[in-house]
C-alpha cells in the first residue's frame, strides 16, 4: 500500500491512508456478512417477510449490501493507488451513479420508514385493507427507490454539462459536473441530505414521546405549579402508562388538578403520589387506577391517609366501574362521612364482593351505611369492618351489629363477616351467623363471648334449620332461664345437632324445664352438656322424664351442680326404661357415698368422676373420683 499520504483535502481529518484503509475494511468485512444474515431471516422467514414495517428494511438492506460489495472496495482500492489509479470514463460513470444512489437512497429510506413507523403504529387502520396497504404502503416505497434510481440516473449518466471527471481527494469517487450548478446542487444537499436527516431526527424523538409508556420523575420537588405544567403537558397523551410523581412537594391543589386532567386519559393505569405533603395522593392515585385500568381487580390502600375530604375520588371513580372485585381501604382514616360518600356509590355496585374498611375512624353510624349496601348487594361475599384499637369508641358496639344483623335478613350471598378484634356479644354471634351461611360448618363456638338475650335469640333463629351443624358450645355466657327458652327451640326445630355445650351458665330448674321439655321430642343430640348450670332436685326430675322418652341422648353431663339425693334418685328411675343413654356425669354434686355405690352397682352407666385431659393426649381423658 505504500507509506502513508496526505491526498489533498485541506478540510479533512489528518488521518493516514494506512490507517483510513483498515478502518474501511474491517467494519466492512463484518457489515456485509451481517447484511446476509438479517437479509437471510428476512426473506426465508415468512412471517417477518410479510411484516410492512419489514419490507422497508429490506430494501435498506439490498442497497446497503449493494453499496458495500461495490463502492467500498473500490474506495479501498483508492487508498492503495492514490490518484495513479487510471480508469475509464464509463467506469468512472458506473462507480459515481452506484456510490451516489445508494448513498442518498440509504438516508432518504430512512426518512420515509421514520415516516412509516408512526402510520404502522398509530394509523394502522390505514393499511387494514389491500386497497389501503397499496396505496399507503408499497407506492410510496416504490416510489423512493424509483425517484432515486431516474434522478441519478440522469444527473450522472446524461448530464446536461460537459463532463469533467473528477475524484474526490477523500475517498476517490468521481464526481458529477452536474451537482457544481448551484441550484442543483442546493436541491441535492437540501432534499437527499438535510431535509430526510431532519425527519429522521424529528419523527424518531416525536416518536419516542409518542411511545413513551413510563415516566419517573419522583423526588424532583414538583410542587403544585410544575404538578399543573405536567398534567397539562400530558392532557391528549395518549401512550403514557405509568407516572411517578413520588416524593415531590405537591399539595391538595396540585393533586387535584393532576385528577380532574389526568381522570379522562384512557391510557394512565398507575400515578404515583405517595410521600407528598397533600393528603389527596393516596385517593388520587387509586382513582386514577380505577378508571384507567380495565384489567385490574383488586384495589388495596393500606396504611394510607384516605379522609372524609379525600374519599370522594375513590367514590367518583367506582361509580361506573364493573372490574374491581375486591376494594381494600384498610388502615386508612375513614370517618362516618366517608363511609356515607363511599357507600352511596357502592349501593348500585354489581362487582364488587370483598370489602375490607378495617382499623379505620369510623363508628356505628359508619356500619349503619355498610349496612345498607349489604342489604341491596347480590354480590358481597367478603366484609371486614374490625377495628385493631381496644377503644370502645373505635370498635363495632352491638348497635352496628344490630344494623348488620338486619340487613342480613335479606342479603343470601355475604359468606365471611369480621367486626372486632376479639368479638364480643352480638358481634360474635354475627360473626358466626355470616360463616354458618357456608354450607360445609359443622362447628360454632362462642364460648365466653358475652352473648345474652337478643344476641341469643337472633342465632337461634338463623340456625334452627340449618343444615351441617352438628356442635355448638355457648360456655360461660351467663344465659338464663329465658335464654334456655330460645335453646329450647332449637333442639326442636334443628336436625342436625348432635353436641350442645351450656357449662357455667344460669340455666336452674326452670331452664332446665325448657331443655327437658324439648329432648322429648328431639331425635338428633347425642350429646348434652350441662356442667355447673346450677341444677336442683327439681331440674333432675325434669332431665329424668326427658329421658323416659328421648331414644338419642347418649351423654349427659350434669356435673357439679346442687343435685342431692332425691335428683338422683329421679334420674335412676329413668334409667331404669331408657336403654339409650350411654353415661350419665354426675360427678361433683350432693350425692351422698351410700346412694352412689348403690347406683353404681345397679347401674355402671352412672359416672361420679372428675375428667380431665391427659397432659400428654389431648384426646385421652383421664378420670377421678369426686369427693
Amino acid at each position: 500500500m505504500g507509506e502513508a499520504r496526505d491526498l489533498g483535502n485541506p478540510y479533512e481529518l489528518r488521518i493516514s491512508v494506512s490507517t483510513r484503509f483498515w478502518l474501511y475494511l474491517i467494519p466492512n468485512i463484518s457489515s456485509v456478512f451481517c447484511s446476509l444474515f438479517v437479509l437471510y431471516h428476512f426473506l426465508f422467514d415468512r412471517t417477518l417477510r410479510q411484516a410492512l414495517n419489514n419490507h422497508i428494511m429490506i430494501v435498506l438492506l439490498f442497497i446497503g449490501l449493494i453499496y458495500e460489495v461495490t463502492s467500498v472496495p473500490l474506495m479501498l482500492n483508492f487508498y492503495q493507488n492514490g490518484n495513479s489509479w487510471t480508469f475509464s470514463p464509463q467506469f468512472a460513470h458506473f462507480w459515481t451513479f452506484v456510490d451516489y444512489l445508494c448513498y442518498s437512497t440509504q438516508i432518504v429510506g430512512f426518512a420515509y420508514a421514520s415516516i412509516e413507523r408512526h402510520i404502522l403504529i398509530f394509523h394502522s387502520n390505514w393499511v387494514s385493507t389491500r386497497k389501503r396497504r397499496f396505496w399507503i404502503h408499497y407506492v410510496p416505497l416504490t416510489s423512493v427507490v424509483v425517484y432515486q434510481v431516474a434522478y441519478y440516473f440522469w444527473i450522472i449518466l446524461f448530464p446536461f454539462c460537459e463532463e469533467i471527471l473528477r475524484q474526490s481527494p477523500f475517498n476517490g469517487v468521481p464526481m458529477s459536473c452536474a451537482l457544481s450548478n448551484p441550484v442543483l446542487y442546493k436541491y441535492n444537499t437540501i432534499a437527499h441530505q438535510f431535509l430526510p436527516v431532519a425527519l429522521i431526527i424529528i419523527l424518531n424523538i416525536a416518536l419516542l414521546f409518542r411511545c413513551l409508556t413510563k415516566l419517573d420523575l419522583s423526588s424532583n420537588q414538583i410542587g403544585d405549579t410544575g404538578a399543573q405544567y405536567l398534567a397539562d403537558a400530558l392532557r391528549n397523551n395518549q401512550t403514557l402508562i405509568t407516572l411517578n410523581l413520588e416524593s415531590n412537594l405537591m399539595q391538595n391543589t396540585g393533586l387535584e388538578y393532576l385528577h380532574n386532567v389526568l381522570r379522562d386519559n384512557q391510557t394512565l393505569r398507575e400515578l404515583k403520589l405517595a410521600k407528598n405533603p397533600g393528603s389527596f395522593g393516596m385517593a388520587v392515585s387509586a382513582a386514577i387506577q380505577i378508571r384507567n385500568n380495565q384489567a385490574i381487580t383488586t384495589i388495596s390502600v393500606q396504611y394510607g391517609s384516605i379522609d372524609d375530604e379525600s374519599i370522594k375520588f375513590v367514590s367518583e371513580a367506582l361509580l361506573h366501574n364493573q372490574t374491581v372485585f375486591e376494594l381494600n381501604l384498610s388502615s386508612n382514616k375513614l370517618g362516618d362521612t366517608a363511609m356515607r360518600n363511599l357507600c352511596n356509590v357502592l349501593q348500585n355496585n354489581t362487582t364488587i364482593t370483598s370489602i375490607d374498611v378495617s382499623g379505620n375512624q369510623f363508628g356505628d353510624n359508619g356500619v349503619k351505611y355498610l349496612a345498607d349496601v349489604l342489604k341491596n348487594s347480590k354480590t358481597l361475599i367478603k366484609l371486614i369492618v374490625n377495628s385493631y384499637d381496644f377503644n370502645d369508641d373505635r370498635r363495632v358496639s352491638d348497635i352496628g351489629a344490630r344494623y348488620l344483623a338486619e340487613a342480613l335478613k335479606t342479603n343470601k350471598t355475604l359468606q365471611e363477616l369480621k367486626l372486632n378484634m376479639n368479638p364480643r356479644g352480638y358481634c360474635a354471634v354475627l360473626q358466626e351467623v355470616v360463616k354458618a351461611r357456608n354450607k360445609n360448618i359443622t362447628t360454632i363456638d362462642l364460648g365466653g363471648h358475652q352473648i345474652q338475650s337478643e344476641e341469643l335469640q337472633y342465632l337461634v333463629s338463623e340456625l334452627q334449620h340449618h343444615q351441617t351443624l352438628t356442635a355448638l358450645n355457648l360456655r360461660g355466657n351467663s344465659l338464663g332461664q329465658n335464654e334456655a327458652r330460645y335453646l329450647s327451640d332449637l333442639l326442636r326445630n334443628n336436625k342436625t345437632l348432635k353436641e350442645l355445650d351450656l357449662t357455667y351458665n344460669e340455666m336452674k330448674d326452670t331452664g332446665i324445664q325448657y331443655l327437658a321439655n324439648a329432648l322429648y321430642s328431639n331425635t338428633t343430640l347425642t350429646t348434652l352438656t350441662l356442667d355447673e348450670t346450677k341444677i336442683g332436685h327439681v331440674g333432675a326430675k325434669h332431665l329424668a322424664n326427658a329421658l323416659r322418652n328421648n331414644r338419642t341422648l347418649l351423654t349427659l353431663d350434669i356435673k357439679s351442680n346442687h343435685i342431692h339425693d332425691i335428683g338422683a334418685q329421679h334420674l335412676a328411675s329413668a334409667l331404669r326404661t331408657n336403654r339409650t343413654l350411654e353415661v350419665l356425669k354426675v360427678g361433683n354434686n350432693s350425692i351422698s357415698n351410700k346412694l352412689r355405690s348403690q347406683l353404681t352397682s345397679e347401674d355402671q352407666r352412672w359416672c361420679f368422676t372428675i375428667e380431665r385431659r391427659h397432659p400428654f393426649d389431648e384426646d385421652e381423658w383421664l378420670c377421678y373420683e369426686s369427693d
